[in-house]
């Protein structure tokens, strides 16, 4: 497959996927690239379901191409798993955090299983809507919608970078989803958790309930990070850690946490035999680390077995704590502004989940009104 002096060769292969077989043509070009270099590149396009079918395509593709080669180059695309592999993901990964970027990694993968070897201008809505309908019948609407919009985003990048003229994304319908979960704490549940959990758990509980930091925020937290002069913790971005939105944020300490925080930043809890020890130079890195200093990875499991034990079900995870924190701060008649603030949501959207919270509070309140 060469192109010298003008002369040029188209081949035809074949590949397999789990649902059917298809043939493809594959051949190179010389181009301008978005940079303005000339390059010599290799497309393939989707020439048919059988041998015979491949064969009358390419004999069709070679009389095309030899007459008209410049514009027809200009209307063929790259296959779509070539473009996420070269253009999108490299771009992906260093704007996004690690748990995001491996959120697109995954969706995308099944995405691509599903459509096989397609080209980028081959990726139409029907395709799409067969693909919610497969993905439907085994995931929830809210899992869906994130395929869809991370297959969104690499279309939208597609057009931008000048590979599709439009997104067909524009055309597809979102799939409903419910209100979802939002399970918290109440005030008797918070005290029934701390005066139960014992010595390791209740310093990351603590932690999780006073500041409404995410879990991995709350294991990434530095020592050189926490202010008992200004009454703050920052969570800041690093080479080894960064916030869900990659922006830093500092959040205030509470008088109750303010008590005990010190105390937590002076020593550590052995995990295994629930000692309490004063830290080693090693160990003043991190506010949560194991016996060597090294930031922990997890409590889930220890969390989980907590909640069991006590009785605590109707859903709850480690970011029940984080939706306590919200939603108590909702019912204290903060604005949802500075709660998305405290938070460190994305957007205010996010927030205005806790805003019939606020509702509910206030209708509580004038209740109590009793002339």
């Amino acid at each position: 497959m060469e192109l010298h002096k003008g002369y040029f060769m188209s081949s035809i292969y074949k590949k397999k996927n789990k649902r059917s077989t298809s043939y493809y043509l594959s051949y190179r070009h010389t181009e301008y690239s978005r940079d303005g270099r000339l390059t010599d590149k290799q497309k393939s396009i989707h020439a048919g379901k059988t041998q015979a079918e491949a064969n009358a395509f390419q004999r069709e593709f070679d009389r095309q191409y030899k007459n008209n080669k410049e514009s027809f180059n200009k209307n063929e695309s790259i296959l779509f798993s070539l473009y996420l592999v070269q253009d999108f993901l490299p771009w992906a990964k260093i704007r996004k955090s690690a748990k995001t970027f491996g959120m697109n990694e995954y969706h995308l993968k099944l995405i691509l299983d599903f459509f096989g070897e397609v080209t980028l201008d081959q990726i139409n809505v029907v395709m799409i809507e067969k693909w919610i309908q497969f993905r439907k019948r085994t995931v929830s609407n809210r899992t869906v919608n994130m395929g869809l919009t991370i297959l969104s985003q690499s279309l939208k990048k597609a057009v931008q970078w000048d590979y599709l003229s439009r997104n067909v994304m524009v055309n597809v319908e979102r799939l409903k989803e419910g209100p979802g979960r939002l399970r918290f704490f109440s005030t008797e549940e918070v005290n029934l958790i701390l005066s139960e959990a014992n010595i390791y758990l209740v310093r990351l509980i603590m932690v999780g309930l006073m500041t409404g930091a995410r879990h991995g925020e709350i294991l990434s937290i530095k020592l050189k990070h926490i202010d008992l002069v200004n009454n703050l913790i920052h969570l800041v971005n690093d080479d080894d850690f960064s916030t869900k939105n990659r922006k830093n944020r500092s959040i205030p300490i509470p008088p109750k946490l303010y008590e005990v925080l010190p105390y937590y930043m002076e020593t550590w809890v052995d995990s295994v035999d629930m000692s309490i020890n004063e830290r080693t130079q090693e160990q003043r890195i991190y506010l949560f680390c194991d016996r060597d200093g090294n930031k922990l990875q997890c409590f889930r499991k220890a969390y989980d077995r907590l909640m069991v034990r006590l009785g605590i079900k109707n859903g709850t995870t480690i970011h029940t704590m984080r939706h306590t924190y919200c939603s108590h701060l909702a019912m204290n008649g903060i604005g949802l502004r500075t709660i998305a603030d405290l938070a460190g949501h994305f957007s205010v959207r996010m927030t205005e989940r806790y805003a019939h919270l606020t509702s509910e509070h206030k209708q509580d309140a004038v209740k109590q009104l009793n002339y």
